[in-house]
């Protein structure tokens, strides 16, 4: 039996437009977002505000309850972080922040300029640790103690580590 034209041309648009949903739904695959192996933590660094200061809020630490008045801006933020790693130091365990380069020249700036005061790092705006500036920061690495256990510790780099590369590949887009 003989097909007419427009059976023909019924048959070659449904080719077509099967042809072009595979490509787009190829072209969708591309762009889905990848399932995140963390949960989102936002972190931030923060440094103690100078005395008489009336705009600076209080920044309780969770398990020592020590209060530090801290100014509002940050003076690093997760667009700063390249990494977060658990290190072992002479005190114990703590994370160790790797800053951008960028981040790295300007917090140096930033600490030899603040010697004796406290930076506080704040996780989704809550305050989780603290250390006391002593000297200039120059090698671009943030140590600092969290109050928490030690075995939270891989965690919540794991977690800082990714949100801060999302945030930071979000923004190149």
């Amino acid at each position: 039996m003989q097909r007419s034209s427009s059976t023909l041309s019924v048959d070659s648009m449904a080719a077509w437009l099967m042809l072009l949903g595979a490509i787009f739904g190829l072209c969708a695959c591309e762009t889905t977002e990848r399932i995140k192996d963390y949960r989102v933590s936002v972190a931030r660094f923060v440094l103690e505000a100078d005395e008489g200061n009336e705009y600076a809020s209080i920044a309780e630490m969770p398990v020592s309850r020590v209060r530090i008045p801290v100014n509002g801006k940050a003076v690093l933020s997760e667009f700063d972080i390249l990494d977060v790693q658990v290190a072992e130091v002479e005190f114990g365990k703590c994370l160790v922040f790797g800053l951008t380069q960028e981040a790295g020249r300007a917090f140096m700036r930033d600490s030899s300029l603040s010697r004796g005061k406290r930076l506080v790092l704040l996780l989704n705006g809550r305050p989780i640790g603290a250390r006391r500036i002593q000297a200039p920061i120059t090698d671009g690495r943030v140590y600092i103690f969290l109050e928490t256990k030690d075995e939270n510790l891989e965690e919540i780099a794991r977690d800082i580590r990714g949100t801060s590369l999302d945030a930071q590949r979000r923004i190149k887009k």
